[in-house]
This record gives structure tokens, C-alpha cells and sequence, in this order.
């Protein structure tokens, strides 16, 4: 793949931070994953800097984006039709064949929350 987007409704249902609730990749390889809070968002190891702190209350359902463009290396996050975020990739990233989508887990963390 060389381009991609996923877009969501998420319900932020835990306090604090690093609450991941989506990750797409391998085990071994992390594409990208995303806080439940959106302030922690990294595509191919590369975080996405924020344009503004993301307001994301609890018990609250909002709209996210985050997509990839792997000819510019370059990928926007969204936050209810709202470009908050930019990050750089190298251009040209491999997405491997075996990833797989995970919500409200990620392969490298002990809980499921959702």
C-alpha cells in the first residue's frame, strides 16, 4: 500500500493518557496507532505533531481521521473534520502484507479497554 486513511467514531471510556485504541501493523512492526485522547499518534515510528492540544472529553463521541500519503511521506490527523496534526514519514514506507487492524488493543500492551 502506499496511501491509506481510517476513519472512526471513538468514545474516550478511560482516564489518562496512552489509552490506545487503534494500531495497525504487525506485532513487530507498528504503520500506526493511536491514543483515545489523540495526543499520542506515531505513523511508521514518526509522531504526528499537533497543531493544537485536542480537546477529547470523556463519555463523549467525536469523529477522527488519520490518513497516509507514502509518495510525499506525509500524514494528517483529524479530529471531528478538524486538521490538528502533520507528521513526515520516509517517503515510500512499506505497509507489510500480515498487518492487521486492532481496536481498543495493541499487540505490544496487556489490556483490552472499549
Amino acid at each position: 500500500e502506499k496511501e491509506f486513511t481510517m476513519c472512526s467514531w471513538v468514545n474516550k471510556m478511560l482516564p489518562g493518557e496512552d489509552n490506545f485504541w487503534a494500531f495497525y501493523g504487525t506485532p513487530s512492526y507498528p504503520v500506526f496507532h493511536l491514543s483515545d485522547d489523540l495526543k499520542s499518534a506515531e505513523v511508521f515510528n514518526s509522531s504526528v505533531q499537533l497543531n493544537r492540544d485536542p480537546d477529547v472529553p470523556m463519555n463523549e463521541w467525536f469523529h477522527t481521521c488519520v490518513t497516509w500519503n507514502g509518495s510525499k511521506g506525509e500524514t494528517l490527523l483529524y479530529l471531528n473534520g478538524e486538521h490538528i496534526g502533520t507528521g513526515r514519514t520516509a517517503k515510500n514506507a512499506a505497509v507489510p502484507a500480515d498487518s492487521e487492524l486492532f481496536l481498543n488493543w495493541c499487540p505490544n500492551g496487556n489490556n483490552f479497554f472499549g
